[in-house]
């Protein structure tokens, strides 16, 4: 057919090969580079929704209504405002919103079936919610946003979950720009095929009219694609199979400290990369050619001896063949979220140092004042008045063994009650003087662990039931047992029980209203702990004792 025509065969072929290009530019490259940029702002808000779940796990933070401590409220406000939050909230696991960075939402119960059936058997669930239109859970967004529900489960068991609306406007705003971009320049490229066609239809004596037009429009093509890669404010990069690199635009080279693209041609990455990262990013690029996207967080050392913290995202480009020719990596400088996130842990760092001095000196001052107390207790010659100093004494060295495992607790917003049970219960039988053959002594505590504010009047109640069974239930030498019972329930209810096999109280003693001091005050330790208490006389003495954590009245 094109025989006696050359030149308009070599034209029909060059306009083809254009359109091929922009078709393979528009359909596997720019879309690729766009998801990465809507996909970059899923990640950072699945990353924000990760932290928040493991701050709620290592505090043993309840997601209960007005359970949330104040300083993790302000953490997530913090948070909310340094990576430009929409909004944060925490559901329980009846799915009512037990905390909102927007107040009214507060109280609000999802009933959504994808909330039951994915987030509650612990699957992130992660979803784009355009602007003006409501999210899975009923919430109406005024801007584009991503809306990530991180399931909060403590020992496989579904507690809560913790939603982050991160927006995305900004990042969905640029990739549809990228994208008209694509679509004019097919627009162009097609138009200059109609135009080829045209004038190779005129014959032969245009045809070097329509080749020069061809050229020029590939080349205007190329220079135009090259200009929206030059000018991309994040790195664009070609790698090889060995982790070489074939292209990278100026915003590359700046963040490897290359003067041009000639110094880093064909020459690995891997050797930039601090050494503790290298084998994650290379997995990463050769996961890529097995036709696995993904990405990876990293610090590099550029050719010029500056450091910085990177995130790459790649993705395989393939020929027209479908063979994997290349990994392209949209690559962005994360060193200031990364210097955000060092700041916010040396600040909670300095936070625990300063309150665990803090509970170092209550601490200190608290055996200062029982010091003080045994020394006037010395000077007083009526026994029922030095015991009363006893017994204070013996209080005050209570509520500073509390502190004390504080100052030495790994984490200072819990106590690990079975160690402060056995250490004051074993204060209490050498302060009565009995010996360890006389008083069988057995604490069952697993798993509980008090903040201060409850730890306080707990340990107080113990102190005062324990105190009593062994200066009043073995009278004479009289041998016993002694059983200190601790647990707690899957919906976070206490139980304590301390019970002997004594003498008991008192025939026709009603404990609430007895005269004893120690029974006064556990009636209204009991009282401010909200819990509630039993008494059972049947062999021996035993209280029972149930209250909430986190459920303290204020005094």
């Amino acid at each position: 057919m094109f025989k006696d025509n050359p030149s308009k065969s070599i034209l029909l072929i060059a306009v083809a090969s254009v359109l091929i290009l922009a078709a393979y530019n528009l359909f596997f490259v720019f879309p690729s580079f766009t998801n990465l940029l809507t996909e970059a702002s899923e990640d950072n808000s699945e990353r924000i929704a990760a932290h928040l779940e493991n701050r709620l796990l290592s505090g043993d933070i309840q997601l209960t209504r007005g359970s949330l401590p104040d300083s993790f409220k302000r953490e997530v406000e913090l948070l909310k405002n340094d990576f430009g939050l929409m909004k944060i909230l925490f559901f329980s696991a009846s799915g009512e919103t037990v905390y909102s960075s927007d107040p009214s939402d507060i109280g609000h119960v999802i009933d959504e079936k994808f909330f039951y059936d994915v987030v509650a058997k612990g699957i992130i669930y992660k979803e784009f919610v355009k602007k003006n239109t409501r999210s899975v859970s009923g919430q109406l967004v005024n801007a584009d946003v991503v809306e990530t529900y991180m399931p909060v489960m403590r020992s496989g068991k579904f507690v809560g979950a913790s939603v982050v609306y991160m927006d995305i406007t900004r990042a969905k705003a640029k990739s549809d720009r990228l994208l008209v971009t694509a679509f004019s320049a097919l627009f162009f490229l097609v138009c200059g095929l109609i135009g080829a066609v045209v004038m190779t239809s005129r014959g032969s004596r245009k045809s070097d009219i329509a080749r020069r037009k061809a050229e020029e429009a590939l080349k205007e093509s190329e220079n135009f694609l090259q200009t929206i890669i030059d000018t991309e404010p994040d790195c664009v990069k070609l790698l090889s199979r060995d982790g070489k690199l074939m292209r990278m635009n100026p915003a590359g080279l700046e963040m490897v400290e290359a003067d041009s693209f000639e110094q880093v041609k064909g020459r690995p990455v891997y050797p930039l990369i601090v050494p503790e990262y290298r084998q994650a990013f290379q997995s990463l690029t050769e996961r890529t050619f097995e036709g696995k996207p993904g990405k990876v967080e990293f610090e590099m050392v550029g050719l010029k001896g500056g450091r910085i913290w990177l995130a790459t995202h790649a993705v395989p480009v393939r020929n027209e063949r479908g063979e994997i020719i290349a990994s392209l990596g949209i690559t962005r400088n994360i060193t200031e979220r990364k210097r955000a996130e060092g700041l916010i842990k040396a600040s909670l760092r300095e936070k625990e140092i300063l309150l665990k001095e803090i509970h170092h000196r209550v601490k200190n001052n608290l055996q200062i004042v029982a010091s003080m107390l045994e020394l006037q207790a010395g000077q007083i010659q009526d026994k029922e008045v030095r015991i009363l100093f006893d017994e204070s004494q013996r209080r005050i060295e209570t509520m500073s063994l509390i502190h004390e495992k504080l100052y030495r607790a790994r984490d200072l917003s819990k106590i690990d009650f079975k160690e402060y049970v056995e250490e004051l219960a074993a204060n209490l039988t050498a302060l009565t003087g009995h010996k360890a053959e006389q008083i069988e002594l057995e604490t069952l505590i697993e798993g509980v662990f008090l903040d201060i504010n409850s730890g306080i009047p707990c340990g107080l109640i113990i102190n005062e039931l324990v105190f009593n069974s062994l200066r009043h239930a073995f009278p004479n030498g009289r041998k016993g047992r002694l059983t200190i019972h601790m647990h707690e329930d899957d919906d976070g209810s206490i139980t304590l029980s301390v019970r002997d096999n004594g003498v008991g109280l008192p025939e026709g003693l009603d404990f609430r209203n007895a005269p004893s001091l120690g029974l006064q005050l556990v009636i209204s330790l009991v009282t401010q702990l909200n819990g509630i208490i039993e008494h059972d006389g049947s062999n021996g003495t035993a209280f029972k004792i149930n209250f909430r954590r986190n459920n303290v009245r204020e005094v």
